[in-house]
């Protein structure tokens, strides 16, 4: 995980130093994160990236800002309009931040999550991301790299599962396990649809 995390803060350092980013004079890193919080919460996408990748420059391990970064690429893959790397990098926020939470003892850093539900909503939001990729496979066979509707099945399943696993009966597992299940039912093969669009 070590090493995932290098890799990561040079692309976060390399991205903060090529966008200019950077806060207000004697921004504490407090307030940075409340401003990117702030913006998540406004759908101000774009300018949160900015905020969360400078702040994870100097904070690496917080999983709250981790799990805001992943919401952000999956919102900005759903509202640019077309696909592009953003659902990898969702996906890959998400994962290391509910990987920190574990390793950080199951402690949120958002403290406006219970633990429980930052815990749940990390396998929420890497559901969301599998179900933009399903979409995306559905509508355009052939032009995901290496993704099957079997394998973006698969991991969607899991999610969910592992979702499942921490309260079965939150409604958003329930709403999640609600769309999985024609979807994973015995049938033909889905028919593309007219237009690109979001399950959720």
């Amino acid at each position: 995980m070590r090493a995932l995390m290098g890799i990561g803060m040079a692309v976060l350092a390399a991205g903060a130093a090529l966008t200019g980013c950077s806060g207000p004079p004697g921004e504490s890193g407090e307030d940075r994160m409340a401003r990117a919080e702030f913006l998540v919460l406004e759908e101000q996408w774009a300018e949160a990236i900015s905020v969360l990748k400078e702040y994870l420059v100097r904070h690496p391990e917080d999983s709250g800002a981790h799990f805001y970064l992943g919401r952000c690429w999956l919102n900005v893959a759903e509202f640019n309009g077309r696909e592009g790397p953003w659902l990898v990098l969702a996906e890959g926020e998400l994962r290391l931040a509910r990987q920190l939470f574990y390793a950080q003892g199951k402690r949120s850093t958002i403290k406006r999550f219970p633990d429980t539900y930052f815990d749940i909503i990390c396998n929420v939001e890497r559901a969301k991301v599998y179900l933009r990729q399903l979409t995306f496979v559905i509508d355009h066979p052939g032009q995901l790299a290496g993704a099957t509707l079997e394998s973006i099945l698969a991991s969607l399943q899991q999610a969910v599962d592992d979702a499942k696993a921490i309260d079965p009966s939150a409604p958003d597992v329930v709403h999640l396990e609600n769309l999985l299940k024609p979807l994973t039912d015995e049938g033909p093969d889905p028919e593309p649809r007219a237009g690109v669009g979001t399950f959720i």
